[in-house]
């Protein structure tokens, strides 16, 4: 099963994230646009495992408070055969100290983990050919993370589709 855990949005910030992709198609000629329902913000990549008990107990070991995430700006990752596209996030040290747990806890349980320096933000689109630069904007929009959800990832009639099979609430401490 292919997995990741991730904070989800609420519908205020999922809504400003909707307005500025749709300000990106405008300028692409080609492209996969992250679906509406798909939107996300990754903490920890995990990948093909069958370990799905370890994962939950990873993430139930959580004991961070609650903290805010705001939209931050958007950026390019340049690739060849398109680029992709997302918006910056900005946030209190809680998604630091939560992405460096779990991180941690997972290569320690024997997990495969990415090394990079962990650097938030939210893809809203793949493959993405502009033949000019795009001018896209975000409007200062914010929420509290009060969840951590372990997500299943998986083509369903041909549609990418992420399923919460997990989650934990974060709790005042």
């Amino acid at each position: 099963m292919r997995l990741f855990i991730s904070i989800n949005f609420d519908d205020t910030l999922k809504n400003e994230i909707i307005r500025a992709q749709d300000q990106l198609r405008r300028y692409a000629s080609r492209g996969h646009f992250s679906l509406s329902d798909n939107l996300h913000l990754t903490l920890v990549f995990i990948g093909e495992t069958n370990r799905i008990r370890d994962v939950k107990e990873i993430i139930d070991g959580i004991d961070i408070a609650p903290f805010q995430i705001d939209l931050g700006r958007p950026g390019v990752f340049r690739r060849d055969g398109g680029d992709i596209y997302w918006i910056g996030v900005t946030a209190e040290p809680g998604l630091y100290q939560l992405a460096d747990f779990l991180q941690t806890r997972l290569r320690e349980a024997g997990f495969d983990i990415e090394r990079r320096p962990y650097k938030p933000h939210i893809t809203i689109g793949r493959q993405i050919e502009c033949a000019i630069q795009p001018r896209i904007t975000v409007a200062p929009a914010s929420m509290t993370a009060k969840r951590v959800s372990l997500m299943k990832s998986e083509r369903i009639n041909g549609r990418l589709t992420y399923t919460e099979i997990h989650a934990k609430e974060l709790k005042q401490i």
